[in-house]
């Protein structure tokens, strides 16, 4: 089985008046919360990214799109968002930082404790 991080999970992009809605709620969640990562649960870089955060007992919030109702909507934005197609997504202060490996680096680094 493949990797399960990759946006290529079959979504269909969507053509309904409500993106900007998903746009608006994914801002307000990125704003909401200093560490924030958009996950996939079965996805395996999703899931070292948080237990990075957890083993260096950093605060983050977190979201499982593929438990969302909304998965696809919210994926296509994270997309259109930061130009990058693959889980995790990682927001810091309000800003798209990266993936996983900017997030370790981040965190070796001493910018995140």
């Amino acid at each position: 089985m493949g990797c399960t991080c990759s946006g290529e999970r079959g979504y269909e992009e969507p053509q309904d008046p409500t993106e900007p809605l998903f746009m608006n709620i994914v801002n307000s969640q990125i704003q909401e919360h200093e560490i924030l990562l958009y996950t996939l649960a079965e996805c395996e870089k999703c899931k070292q990214a948080k237990s990075v955060l957890k083993k260096n007992g950093v605060e983050f919030e977190y979201f499982d799109l593929d438990k969302l109702q909304d998965e696809n909507k919210i994926l296509y934005t994270l997309q259109k968002m930061t130009n990058y197609r693959k889980a995790p997504y990682f927001f810091y202060k309000g800003a798209y930082k990266g993936g996983l490996h900017d997030l370790e680096g981040l965190i070796q680094h001493g910018y995140i404790k």
